[in-house]
């Protein structure tokens, strides 16, 4: 596809998924690169080049396209990428970063609306889980079950 049509982002999206199933993540850094320089709007391929940094543990890096996605999304978007968003979470959890990803969250449009994401991000950044018994339950309920997703060992400190 990218000797018929270079110019396309989502043939170079298209490589760079290639590519990071290879473990070639250099390459495919560079291929989802290309891709935003040719479409900065599009956000799988932002979310793509997150995903691709944070499994890198290159956290710092990744932070501006986690940004941009909870900025520039919108419900169509977080629908249909809601797992795939939910594991970006997960993955700063496991890399130690939940305080910054909450941070992230809380200064995004996203904070309030994903209310239950943010309280439990806070039960994890603050390394205490039994802090949701505290919220209201129309909160805590799905924040319990956001926490199973993204940080299952704190959920079975809670259970």
């Amino acid at each position: 596809a990218l000797a018929i049509e270079p110019q396309q982002a989502e043939a170079w999206n298209n490589l760079g998924i290639v590519l990071a199933d290879q473990k070639r993540l250099e390459e495919a850094e560079q291929a989802y690169r290309k891709a935003l320089e040719l479409d900065a709007e599009n956000l799988v391929c932002v979310y793509n080049l997150a995903h691709l940094l944070v499994l890198s543990k290159q956290w710092r890096r990744a932070e501006q396209y986690i940004f941009t996605l909870l900025d520039k999304g919108d419900e169509e978007f977080f629908t249909a990428y809601w797992k795939d968003i939910l594991d970006l979470f997960k993955d700063a959890v496991q890399l130690g970063k939940a305080e910054q990803a909450l941070t992230l969250l809380e200064e995004s449009p996203c904070g309030e609306r994903w209310l239950p994401l943010r309280e439990a991000l806070a039960a994890v950044a603050a390394n205490k889980p039994s802090s949701l018994n505290g919220v209201a339950p129309e909160v805590r309920d799905p924040a319990k079950k956001l926490l199973q997703t993204i940080a299952p060992e704190f959920w079975k400190l809670l259970a």
